[in-house]
């Protein structure tokens, strides 16, 4: 099928034995492809070439090819490979008296900051920008 493709163990030493896990362990890969992907550029994933300024966020980038999810929920154990989903998920546990309520569509959001986000993306043309602390229930 994709016989040009690169696989993550591909970026490995061709030495490495073949019964140890670091011939296919993910953070192995993603340290081996992200030092391998620089180029003028920036930082090349080798996977499918997007390019990345920095090499951090090419390191985050790989492992959505890897599966790599080093990164845990403390409160349900939920794994992660990028860090900034791992933050918008933690917020899903906080209780419902800190959400704050769209008042125009009634989505509950966590943060008074994504609610503000939420109006001016959505709601721009049809509020004055306005945002209340609203309870869940629509409670203020």
């Amino acid at each position: 099928m994709h016989q040009d493709r690169i696989m993550p163990y591909d970026v490995l030493p061709a030495n490495a034995p073949a019964e140890s896990e670091k011939k296919t362990d993910p953070a192995e890969v993603e340290t081996r492809a992200s030092e391998i992907g620089k180029c003028n550029e920036g930082y090349r994933c080798i996977f499918c070439n997007k390019i990345y300024s920095r090499k951090y966020g090419l390191r985050i980038h790989i492992r959505t090819h890897t599966g790599y999810k080093p990164l845990t929920c403390k409160v349900c154990e939920h794994r992660f490979g990028d860090p900034s989903n791992l933050n918008k998920h933690v917020r899903l546990h906080v209780t419902d008296d800190s959400r704050y309520k769209c008042d125009i569509c009634g989505k509950v959001l966590v943060r008074r900051r994504d609610l503000e986000r939420h109006k001016n993306s959505w709601h721009s043309e049809k509020n004055d920008g306005n945002v209340s602390d609203v309870g869940v229930n629509g409670a203020t």
